[in-house]
């Protein structure tokens, strides 16, 4: 992906831009987007890797909500 690149090359003191991980946040976005922003949503308040679980593992955006707010509850 020339974006991770571009990236990586613009701001070296920076990491996280490999391929895969700017489809996974592109899909953050995708799944998260709504009326409310992105970091009042329980998403907001975990972990990446947490994101990125519940993204790999639940379709359903209802059930990925519920999954984030119950990890919140019990965290």
């Amino acid at each position: 992906m020339r974006t991770a690149r571009d990236l990586r090359a613009e701001f070296p003191h920076m990491k996280g831009f490999s391929r895969t991980n700017l489809y996974n946040m592109r899909a953050f976005v995708a799944a998260w987007s709504g009326e409310e922003p992105i970091v009042q949503t329980p998403s907001g308040q975990l972990s990446w890797s947490h994101n990125v679980a519940l993204l790999n593992n639940v379709d359903d955006q209802e059930l990925r909500h519920w999954y984030a707010s119950l990890a919140l509850q019990h965290g």
